[in-house]
């Protein structure tokens, strides 16, 4: 769920502690919970079907809030085209890459919604307005930002639904969105920084149903994808309509081309010609950064939460380290079981040390400040070996 290894989630710490610093400046995405209720928004992933249709999105920026992923933005802005927000979600720096050779003055109506997880170079890499949100992690806690709890999913795509969902979008429209390669073999919309034809979406083929065609080649990322849209949608309780024309079916949305979509739920102004709002000036208008001295307080408290959190983590060392010793002291008595001139009078007492030891660390778990400051990092190895461990007590033949 936090990660995919522990190298993985050790780097989104890193990058949230890098990121400390910006974020504590910018304004928060919770300000914007529910602002466009019953509106339509659009979600512009970077899908091969996408060059069927975006031509449709010119003049609909008023109409409808668009979300663009952060690889879709050059296909939008390459064809003056616009989106209200741009959504990233990777921690790596490869992702950054997307904003490089953009001209800043071309979107700066467009806000970059990101998490302290984020690379810094995106952030850096990015000249225009940017919103804060925060994920699901424990040490989310640790920064304590209060920016508003945005978690993004898997893909910057699921991420864009997402957050048109929080906005309280109805409908909610996708395009681009395959999920799947298309009929002739393209992971991605031509023109794509990386390419139309990645190299990590073409392993481990599956197949998956179409939405028009029986089956099409898929791949574990693109299903990992394809889960979180299925799971997200069948929380919806508003419409959400696939208006991919192409790609993969996901269960629970309606079928329409974009035409259509347009025609049935896009054909009017988001606000009323005689307000004088335009889409990104209201979003601009429920935007507040904290002041200097906001900042300056809570950077204080975050660096005392830090000193404590390290501090803690050195007792949790000492837990580890004596349950380790406890471990060989266990190995040296089984060695001996069968050599009555080793047996030990003290072998029960090394067994009870030893699963004592091992509950220490199992009860860790329990610990709220274990939670925030340690449990992402290691959860994926911790989880397995304690399932190993627990296995280990319920199949014993014996005590030994």
């Amino acid at each position: 769920v936090y990660g995919n290894c522990p190298a993985d989630a050790l780097l989104g710490l890193d990058t949230s502690l890098a990121n400390y610093r910006l974020h504590a400046g910018l304004p928060g995405i919770k300000s914007l919970s529910g602002a466009f209720r019953g509106k339509p928004g659009i979600v512009v992933a970077t899908g091969p079907s996408l060059d069927k249709n975006v031509h449709l999105l010119r003049d609909l920026d008023e109409n409808a809030v668009i979300v663009s992923v952060d690889a879709s933005l050059s296909h939008l802005l390459d064809r003056k085209l616009k989106a209200h927000f741009v959504t990233s979600v990777e921690r790596i720096k490869a992702t950054s890459k997307f904003f490089e050779d953009l001209d800043p003055a071309t979107y700066q109506e467009t806000f970059l919604v990101g998490s302290p997880v984020c690379h810094p170079a995106t952030f850096e890499k990015y000249k225009g307005p940017i919103i804060s949100c925060e994920r699901e992690h424990g040490y989310t806690k640790l920064l304590d930002l209060d920016t508003g709890t945005l978690t993004p999913g898997p893909s910057a795509g699921n991420m864009a639904y997402r957050l048109l969902a929080y906005l309280g979008c109805d409908p909610i429209i996708l395009i681009g969105q395959d999920l799947a390669l298309s009929e002739d073999g393209k992971t991605h919309a031509k023109g794509n920084t990386y390419g139309d034809h990645q190299s990590p979406y073409l392993q481990e083929p599956i197949e998956v149903e179409g939405n028009f065609c029986k089956i099409l080649k898929s791949n574990p990322i693109l299903r990992m994808f394809h889960h979180a849209y299925e799971y997200d949608v069948s929380l919806n309780p508003g419409t959400v309509i696939n208006a991919t024309e192409g790609g993969a079916k996901i269960n629970g949305t309606e079928i329409l081309s974009l035409q259509e979509a347009i025609d049935q739920y896009v054909t009017n102004p988001i606000f009323d010609s005689h307000s004088n709002l335009t889409v990104s000036n209201f979003i601009a208008s429920k935007l507040e950064a904290p002041t200097t001295d906001a900042i300056d307080i809570k950077t204080l408290g975050f660096i005392d939460r830090l000193k404590t959190s390290i501090a803690y983590l050195q007792g949790v060392d000492t837990t580890v380290a004596e349950a380790q010793e406890n471990v060989i002291r266990f190995k040296e008595h089984l060695a001996g079981v069968n050599d009555p001139e080793k047996k030990s009078p003290t072998r029960q007492k090394t067994k009870q040390d030893l699963i004592a030891s091992l509950d220490a660390i199992s009860s860790l778990t329990l610990d709220p400040t274990f939670r925030i400051v340690a449990q992402d990092v290691v959860s994926a190895v911790f989880i397995h070996t304690m399932m190993d461990y627990n296995a280990a007590l319920a199949n014993a033949k014996d005590a030994d």
